[in-house]
């Protein structure tokens, strides 16, 4: 299996589904990010918290990731926090929580090379495909994703309507990622 990224994608008012959360677990990923996207911190401290309960129940490795919510990461214990290029400054986060897993939207070249400059642990890139989870507010990048692989100076995680029927035309190699909403339960059952 390729190096997966799970993103436990869940509404405001949703459960985690500790079912699914538990399968990605067994197949040890590096991180596994929660984006409740409209959720309060409150209410993401508090599923970010529930993953991190079954994680060290597990004894698993992966580390959570919480998107956009600085705080929510910190309340909850989570290993990190993954911002979009509207969110906080990754360098802020950084200054003031130098323990933390910082990752980083990017959707250009331009923004790969501004990245290699900065103290991350990844970015992510994308969208690579087009998905029904973002806003298209960013053109689909499929077309670039061989030079983001090639330049980036962080791990990469792509991102953007990934599924088993498309990741294998995508870069692989040690440090590349493969963002899974919509297509993880798939990826997860068929063994790709």
């Amino acid at each position: 299996m390729k190096n997966i990224y799970p993103i436990m994608n869940i509404e405001p008012g949703s459960k985690l589904d500790e079912q699914l959360f538990i399968k990605c677990l067994a197949v040890s990923p590096r991180y596994i990010q929660l984006r409740m996207k409209g959720g309060s911190d409150e209410l993401i401290a508090k599923t970010a918290s529930v993953m991190v309960s079954i994680r060290n129940s597990k004894g698993s490795s992966s580390k959570i990731i919480v998107n956009d919510s600085l705080e929510a990461a910190v309340l909850s214990g989570a290993d990190g926090v993954h911002f979009g290029q509207d969110d906080l400054s990754p360098l802020k986060a950084r200054a003031l929580y130098p323990g933390l897993v910082i990752g980083w939207s990017t959707h250009t070249i331009e923004q790969i090379i501004k990245a290699n400059a900065m103290d991350i642990d990844y970015i992510g890139f994308g969208p690579v495909f087009h998905t029904a989870t973002k806003k298209m507010a960013d053109a689909v990048v499929t077309e670039l994703v061989q030079r983001a692989a090639e330049i980036s100076a962080h791990e990469i995680v792509f991102i953007g309507g990934i599924n088993r029927n498309n990741i294998e035309f995508l870069p692989s190699g040690d440090k590349i990622f493969y963002a899974l909403i919509s297509g993880l339960d798939e990826i997860l059952s068929g063994g790709k």
